[in-house]
């Protein structure tokens, strides 16, 4: 009977010493273990905005400047997506030019595709030029004298490109022989290239 009772108390310590070890590796495996979550919901969720298609071309208005040796304008008024000037020429051979950056800070990239020059007379004593280029190294610029169409000067998304516009005092028979008042209008006319 004592034997029966020992081996009774044995198993019962070996039953309660497995209990405790399995006990301790159930504490221990759970204490060392976490679950990471990439989204979710509430505070945990994870959150993705796609931003819309941006068309913005337009002037710097900053980077407005006067050529050395240009006679000043007497005003200027340069927005956005507009530019006018009033200046005076006095003698042959004055000329006011102004640089001033073309910027595509849309999303897609943008095609020069005209250029409109028109004046309000064609009068020889005056000259009008316009200076383009899809490559920023103004010495490589086209000029542009009349209107011209079929143009594809790409302007890349986030770029800048300078015009340059001179406006000369030429000298020619005749004479003038009163004040000249000539309005003069540019357009540059710029399409979206969206590349499917």
């Amino acid at each position: 009977m004592e034997q029966k009772k020992r081996n009774n108390q044995l198993l019962v310590i070996g039953l309660l010493s497995i209990a405790i070890l399995v006990m301790s590796v159930g504490f221990a495996a759970s204490a060392y273990t976490q679950t990471l979550y990439l989204g979710g919901e509430g505070a945990n969720a994870a959150e993705v905005t796609a931003k819309a298609a941006k068309w913005d071309v337009h002037f710097d208005t900053n980077s407005y400047v006067e050529s050395t040796g240009s006679v000043q304008a007497t005003s200027t008024n340069i927005g956005l997506t507009s530019m006018s000037y009033a200046v005076t020429l006095t003698n042959p051979g004055d000329f006011y030019e102004f640089t001033i950056n073309v910027v595509n800070e849309g999303t897609f990239d943008a095609t020069l595709s005209s250029i409109t020059l028109t004046s309000s007379t064609n009068d020889p004593h005056i000259s009008y030029s316009l200076k383009y280029s899809d490559d920023a190294v103004p010495p490589a610029m086209a000029t542009y004298t009349a209107s011209a169409n079929g143009l594809t000067y790409l302007l890349e998304a986030n770029d800048v490109h300078p015009v340059v516009v001179r406006v000369q005092y030429v000298e020619a028979t005749p004479q003038l022989a009163q004040d000249l008042t000539i309005n003069l209008f540019a357009s540059l006319n710029y399409e979206s290239v969206i590349q499917g």
